[in-house]
């Protein structure tokens, strides 16, 4: 299984043990918006423009192939982890992946699992990146964890414990 870490530092894991993720500067960027838009096929011109904007159309599109198959070349080998077209691409839901942030906002809607979804959240979205576009995400997500935190320490407080 490919376990995603978002929060905090982008890490990977294969099978509980560090997978190397050496790619190209904008990659780490790539694979992030396709995870936080699993559910969505993006299109290509959208990504091109969101990742380069500064360079012209050709150019970014160009970019976004190179990046797409660096991101493929980066991933483990054994899965097709991308559907892509001319039009669009898209991260498969369907396959074995475990996504931090998933599982952050799945837990934190359980009130008896408060405390494991605090713990995944082990610091602001993709940290060391800056992108104008991760901003509404890093604020949503940070938003759901001082809710939790919240939500928490008022049922302790019901509870007495």
């Amino acid at each position: 299984m490919l376990q995603i870490h978002l929060f905090g530092h982008l890490r990977l894991l294969v099978d509980g043990q560090p997978h190397r993720f050496s790619t190209l500067p904008k990659t780490p960027l790539l694979l992030a918006y396709l995870l936080l838009h699993r559910d969505t096929a993006v299109p290509r011109d959208h990504l091109a423009y969101l990742l380069w904007d500064d360079v012209p159309e050709g150019e970014s599109r160009a970019n976004l192939r190179r990046h797409l198959h660096d991101l493929r070349r980066a991933l483990p080998a054994n899965i097709e982890w991308i559907f892509s077209d001319t039009k669009s691409v898209q991260w498969d839901a369907a396959a074995s992946t475990w996504l931090d942030v998933a599982e952050f906002e799945r837990l934190s809607q359980d009130t008896g699992r408060l405390a494991e979804a605090i713990t995944l959240y082990t610091g602001d979205l993709l940290q060391e990146l800056y992108e104008d576009w991760l901003n509404p995400h890093r604020e949503r997500l940070r938003a759901l964890y001082f809710t939790a935190v919240t939500r928490l320490i008022e049922r302790e407080r019901r509870h007495g414990d």
